[in-house]
């Protein structure tokens, strides 16, 4: 569908602009192929959006981006081998340790609770430090569901209108 509508888009740019006496044909199939590139991205991460939300591996990444274009569309950003466990659960945590048969239990060292990355992030008693002036900015205590705006900032709708306070928030 996307790419039916990107050639319709592209043959009525040409069409248009030959007569309103626009750019020559190099010009005018740049412009066609810029149109279709963005139909296309769009076609594509429509698709991606929908194996992302009907896969069923991956689950606990998918409940911090659950956005495909939202994580996209952010500024880049930093990242470290921490960030990487923390977004894929995959790491020093028990519970994935024992399913990747490195480790004989999935129970925290500290408290034998089972050691998960929900559990580190939201629960471990070690890390309350660093999670309570979190929880003060939040205005509530830590989930995991705090990760998406944490990471790609708060969603479009909920940005002021004005450019500058946008840009600010969004730094």
């Amino acid at each position: 569908m996307a790419s039916r509508k990107a050639t319709e888009t592209a043959q009525a740019i040409s069409w248009l602009m030959p007569n309103v006496r626009g750019p020559y044909k190099c010009k005018r199939t740049l412009l066609a192929n810029v149109v279709s590139m963005r139909d296309e991205r769009e076609a594509i991460s429509d698709t991606w959006q929908a194996r992302w939300d009907e896969d069923t591996k991956g689950r606990w990444t998918q409940r911090l981006m659950p956005n495909i274009k939202r994580w996209t569309s952010k500024p880049p950003m930093a990242t470290s081998s921490h960030i990487t466990q923390a977004l894929t659960g995959h790491g020093c945590f028990r519970s994935y340790l024992k399913r990747m048969k490195r480790a004989e239990d999935n129970t925290c060292c500290y408290c034998l609770n089972p050691d998960t990355m929900k559990y580190t992030i939201s629960e471990f008693a070690k890390w309350n430090t660093e999670r309570d002036p979190m929880a003060l900015l939040l205005r509530h205590p830590v989930r995991a569901e705090d990760a998406k705006d944490l990471l790609c900032g708060p969603p479009t709708a909920d940005l002021p209108d004005d450019p500058a306070a946008r840009a600010a928030i969004q730094k």
